[in-house]
């Protein structure tokens, strides 16, 4: 199993607490420990009030320590409050981006069109080169940083979709042919409607399976962004 620098973070988080958790915590023991005045303590201080009238203890150490504690906590609330409206206002502003993002791509990469086209075509029979529109328009407009999810997840399921695409594209490139103007099929010059060559049946197959693997990718992403952002 390997570990990002993230996860590194995260577990350094987990055993080292912030600062302000660490001092609200030494207050709080200092505050005790005023208060918890010990017994043997206070045997002395009755001896040395006896006998020399004199308090080695302060009477008002209880309500220091109370006063302590109870600023310890006070301050350790406001702190996690703002710590956590600044991370609410951080997780809404990457949120917010994030939604932006999405409702681009369902502009750019609608479920119908090429995705649909995918869906229901069998690369068996010829199909319209702009039926790949959309497909070559996310590859070349969404596999860069200003494309990018913040969240990790959506991003990741983006990215896997775009090399999919990528590898289809690459792959119908090398195995299909023009037909007529604008119109391609896997068909070769040995193949016949009643009759395919062992290689052609292999490509059919192949574009096939890309174009179910595409969709299903495509619903994946969708999916994720309104799991993820709450849509």
């Amino acid at each position: 199993m390997k570990f990002s620098m993230n996860d590194l973070i995260k577990l350094i988080r987990l055993f080292i607490p912030s600062f302000h958790n660490k001092l609200t915590w030494l207050l709080v023991i200092f505050g005790i420990s005023l208060i918890g005045t010990p017994l043997i303590e206070i045997i002395i201080n009755k001896i040395f009030e006896t006998q020399f009238s004199i308090s080695i203890t302060s009477e008002n150490d209880i309500t220091i320590g109370i006063t302590i504690i109870s600023i310890a906590l006070i301050y350790n609330i406001l702190t996690n409050y703002f710590v956590h409206k600044e991370t609410i206002k951080k997780l809404e502003n990457h949120s917010s981006k994030d939604k932006d993002l999405y409702d681009r791509l369902l502009i750019e990469l609608p479920s119908k069109g090429s995705i649909d086209f995918l869906r229901n075509h069998d690369f068996h029979n010829p199909f319209h080169i702009n039926k790949f529109d959309h497909l070559f328009n996310f590859i070349y407009e969404w596999d860069n940083a200003e494309h990018e999810f913040i969240n990790k997840d959506i991003e990741k399921t983006k990215k896997t979709l775009l090399d999919e695409i990528n590898q289809f594209l690459d792959y119908s490139g090398t195995k299909t042919y023009p037909l007529k103007v604008d119109f391609q099929t896997v068909m070769t010059n040995i193949d016949s409607e009643i009759e395919l060559s062992e290689e052609t049946k292999k490509n059919i197959s192949k574009l096939n399976e890309y174009g179910s693997s595409i969709y299903n990718l495509h619903q994946k992403l969708i999916r994720k962004g309104r799991e993820n952002l709450y849509i």
